[in-house]
């Protein structure tokens, strides 16, 4: 297999009868119809902001709904991408805790002590 190397803008020919034009905006490579065609998109930790490489297989990404005021799901989520070492370290559940709040995405789960009866 033969593969082009170009730079932002040129017009390469991979193969017999098939051109490649290459865009390059904002980092990532995109082909003629403007689609995103990278290979691998990189992601970052969002507890640590550390960028999470591929071979790290103990990360994970969750994507959290986001429901209205009657708990039905709107379609809308946010994302939050936890590392390998994090998760290693059992710092996972405080961390998504700690993200979840900081988004909005829960309400404030402090627990109210009861009156007490006599």
């Amino acid at each position: 297999k033969r593969y082009a190397i170009a730079q932002a803008g040129e017009q390469k020919r991979v193969r017999k009868g098939v051109c490649v034009r290459v865009f390059v905006e904002g980092g990532s490579m995109q082909n003629n119809r403007k689609e995103v065609v990278d290979l691998y998109i990189p992601r970052k930790c969002t507890a640590t902001n550390r960028l999470l490489h591929s071979k790290d297989h103990a990360s994970v990404q969750i994507n959290v709904g986001e429901v209205d005021e009657r708990g039905v799901y709107t379609g809308k989520y946010q994302t939050i991408a936890l590392s390998g070492m994090i998760r290693g370290k059992g710092l996972a559940d405080d961390n998504m805790l700690r993200i979840a709040k900081s988004k909005g995405l829960l309400k404030d789960l402090e627990v109210k002590p009861e009156p007490a009866t006599q």
